[in-house]
């Protein structure tokens, strides 16, 4: 997938264990960043994300797209299987991407519902913040 070439940057010191998205055969990485919302000063959370594979990184591409900008109850209560079928994309990747795909989505689910509790524990930079995030979460990510 070319969607994968528009991924920013992704630097090699967050690819990290602490950061790695588990359930997915690849290599896959995300990170979250709290920004304030333009408007209105609402929490928006922001994603970046890699893997070693390059349909991987097509999918993770899609799954940003659909959830940067949002706020964490946005991201928590949106549909995205809607969104996978309305592009076909259970049709393109097998059982084993699909899996990954899942483990993707539920990661960053994950890190918005804990931003509904305390958008500090996964804002930039704030190494005390990641910590007490931890053990909401076991493997969190967050930005280094």
């Amino acid at each position: 997938m070319e969607l994968g070439d528009s991924l920013p940057e992704f630097p090699a010191a967050w690819q990290t264990e602490a950061n790695r998205v588990l359930g997915c055969m690849s290599q896959v990485w995300v990170v979250p960043a709290v920004q304030a919302a333009p408007t209105n000063g609402s929490v928006q959370l922001e994603f970046r994300g890699t893997s070693d594979a390059a349909l991987v990184r097509g999918l993770m591409a899609f799954v940003l797209a659909v959830y940067n900008g949002k706020t964490p109850d946005e991201i928590v209560n949106y549909p995205i299987e809607e969104t996978i079928e309305r592009a076909g994309l259970q049709k393109l990747i097998g059982m084993q991407r699909s899996s990954g795909l899942r483990s993707m989505i539920r990661r960053i689910r994950d890190l918005a519902e804990i931003a509904q509790q305390s958008p500090a524990a996964v804002a930039f930079p704030g190494k005390e913040a990641r910590q007490a995030a931890r053990p909401n979460m076991g493997r969190a990510s967050f930005l280094p």
